[in-house]
């Protein structure tokens, strides 16, 4: 085969082309940085506001937090100069199986840099990074 496997096991399959013949299945990694297949590796290229509350969480970026407290921000007068996406914005909105998609990275920037960094005027408290 080429690619040396993790573990080769045997394994009666039934099925209507293998009519229960014994098969060997090898398992090999799924990525090569990540031989084990544990934890992620990549984080996805959209989110949604669902998804979106989800990755802030694991990333712990945030103790926690619902796809309604992100459209909450999203749409909030204290954060709308910073907010990253809209029509006007640098970054549009996407839309899937009518979901609104955002690109993960000005997304997670925003909350690691802007949320909880303005005062209720929508006044930055202390400076921030340029957005890569």
């Amino acid at each position: 085969m080429g690619i040396p496997a993790k573990e080769i096991r045997h394994e009666r399959i039934a099925s209507a082309s293998h009519c229960a013949k014994w098969c060997e299945i090898a398992w090999l990694p799924v990525s090569p940085r990540n031989p084990d297949n544990t934890g992620e590796t990549r984080l996805p290229p959209a989110v949604t506001f669902g998804t979106g509350a989800d990755l802030l969480v694991k990333l712990k970026i945030v103790k926690s937090i619902t796809r309604e407290g992100v459209r909450h921000i999203a749409m909030s007068e204290r954060y709308e100069k910073y907010w990253p996406f809209g029509p006007d914005k640098e970054h549009p909105y996407g839309e899937a199986a009518g979901a609104l998609l955002m690109a993960t990275d000005p997304f997670l920037w925003f909350f690691r840099h802007v949320y909880n960094n303005v005062d209720d005027a929508g006044n930055l408290i202390q400076p921030i990074p340029k957005q890569p």
